[in-house]
């Protein structure tokens, strides 16, 4: 679940993008970017660590970002410094989530997580895609996982809401309707 300070980072940088017209689709790709950098163990240490100042860890990562090939907008630079003065710079992922489902809804597109325990024919990928593009009146981009624990079925998960069409759901509410009658 994303939290509401990463949102209100995100919202915040989205509104200044426009602003600016700078492309939100970018910046996420700057974002991303970053968010592998500052991955890395060492560099997550560094940005972690309690006795190194704040202005040492801001004046290495804006060093870092800023170039002379220009890959980081000045304005992203400036928004991940932003992060690491608040001690916010690990709500990135979040962050970039944030924005990207702005993006989507931009683009009148929804993301959905397909999970069974087997691989999908094209035609049956087709066919759910198919129908969750009528209930969600959107295109639908999927990702499909294979999960072993899942006995038959599938389970559908869009941004926290999950539909759960497996056996093993099925036959829980089938013990839930013998046991207390429900």
């Amino acid at each position: 679940m994303i939290d509401s300070i990463a949102k209100s980072y995100a919202n915040a940088l989205i509104d200044l993008l426009n602003e600016s017209k700078i492309s939100i689709s970018d910046a996420v790709n700057e974002l991303q970017l970053i968010g592998i950098i500052i991955s890395d163990e060492e560099i997550s240490k560094f940005l972690n660590h309690p006795n190194i100042p704040m202005s040492e860890k801001i004046k290495i990562i804006e060093d870092a970002l800023t170039n002379k090939n220009g890959i980081f907008n000045k304005t992203i630079i400036s928004f991940t410094k932003v992060l690491i003065e608040n001690s916010r710079i690990m709500s990135l992922c979040d962050i970039i989530a944030v924005m990207n489902e702005y993006l989507d809804d931009l683009n009148n597109v929804v993301r959905v997580e397909i999970i069974t325990n087997t691989e999908l024919k094209e035609k049956t990928l087709n066919e759910i895609t198919a129908y969750l593009k009528k209930v969600f009146k959107r295109d639908v981009l999927t990702k499909v996982t294979l999960d072993d624990k899942i006995i038959g079925g599938i389970i559908v998960k869009k941004n926290g809401y999950v539909l759960d069409a497996s056996i093993l759901n099925k036959l829980k509410a089938i013990k839930d309707t013998v046991i207390y009658g429900e």
